[in-house]
């Protein structure tokens, strides 16, 4: 794939991210499922499902992150979520569309393969500096080894 092509292709998908609906953090629930897209080798676009598996708060961020599974062919080749993922888009599903929920922002290197967080893009269009972001209670805590 071309570089000109690769470039096009990322950014058709932050366009179309960027006008995507919004998933509302208080619809979150324990084992919904998804997908996120990232960058893989060569720069192929790379889809991968990821799970969610808790809403965290007090995690030192000052606004909620959402703690997920990432799983399948490519996560298993990866050896799980990496650095070089940070800022992929996870999107779920939402009356019949995909809705973006934010994008990886954190990963877990030396626990179960696919743990990462997920920073809501509710909070990061809301951003501003020294801003609390209001978010919904929490509907789970995990425990991450």
């Amino acid at each position: 794939m071309s570089f000109l092509r690769l470039l096009f292709i990322l950014c058709a998908s932050v366009f179309l991210g960027a006008h995507a609906a919004t998933y509302p953090l208080e619809n979150l629930q324990p084992g919904q499922t998804g997908y996120a897209v990232t960058a893989g080798a060569g720069n192929v676009l790379e889809h991968f499902p990821v799970e969610i598996l808790a809403l965290q708060y007090d995690v030192g961020t000052g606004f909620p992150l959402v703690l997920i599974r990432a799983s399948g062919d490519f996560i298993e080749r990866s050896g799980g979520i990496a650095a070089g993922m940070s800022g992929s888009p996870v999107y779920l599903p939402l009356d019949g569309e995909d809705a973006l929920l934010g994008a990886i922002g954190f990963a877990f290197p030396n626990s179960e393969v696919g743990l990462g967080l997920v920073t809501p893009i509710e909070t990061m269009r809301r951003a501003e500096p020294g801003a609390q972001a209001n978010s919904p209670q929490p509907f789970g805590h995990a425990h991450v080894d």
